[in-house]
């Protein structure tokens, strides 16, 4: 196999992910947050700028110690537990219920990144994952001797 084959392949599977995920996106809307709800999903935001890709996802009422962020240069997987207890102090319970949740999300990137560069940060139930893009690989001139 040619390094063009593969390039081309790799393609093709990407774009089948991004149809996949857009099937999900669209029932979402259509559907409301009942399917979003079911499968563990949370809204993703992905921004291109000049030097960096830029994921947002929105967690709202996941603790920061139960996220966990995974890169490559052409992905980002998040997962996410969420445990949530209401109780009601003075009351006689005979059943009580919790809620436990695991969230994950991979997002192919719209281009290669440095996965070593990433860097995340959690605010008020909004995680932000920067990556630095990979540097242009058209090749480098090679010396005839």
């Amino acid at each position: 196999m040619n390094e063009d084959m593969i390039d081309r392949m790799m393609k093709k599977m990407d774009d089948m992910y991004r149809d996949f995920e857009n099937t999900f996106q669209q029932l979402d809307e259509q559907l409301g947050s009942q399917i979003g709800d079911r499968f563990g999903r949370f809204p993703i935001d992905v921004q291109e700028t000049d030097n960096n890709i830029v994921v947002t996802a929105d967690l709202p009422g996941v603790e920061k110690d139960r996220i966990n962020v995974k890169a490559s240069s052409t992905s980002v997987t998040i997962e996410a537990s969420d445990e949530q207890e209401v109780r009601e102090e003075g009351k006689n319970y005979i059943q009580q219920e919790r809620r436990a949740k695991d969230h994950r999300r991979h997002v192919q990137l719209p281009v290669k990144v440095d996965p070593d560069s990433a860097e995340a940060s959690y605010t008020n139930g909004v995680l932000t994952v920067t990556l630095s893009k990979e540097d242009d690989d058209s090749g480098s001139d090679v010396e005839i001797t």
